[in-house]
């Protein structure tokens, strides 16, 4: 049995080479034979940042 989990998490802004870094997480875990797992979820790179998530 596979159980998941996602999370989007907010990071703190701060700047990075000099500009200004909003940036945001989306992760999901799964268990699968008894041992949990991360993975970073990764988005289509046609999605234009600022397109809101549901």
């Amino acid at each position: 049995m596979c159980e998941v989990r996602v999370a989007i998490t907010n990071l703190p802004p701060g700047k990075m080479m000099g500009i200004d870094s909003e940036g945001m997480l989306i992760s999901a875990t799964h268990t699968v034979n008894g041992t949990e797992r991360l993975n970073l979820l990764m988005l289509d790179p046609h999605i234009p940042a600022g397109a809101k998530l549901y």
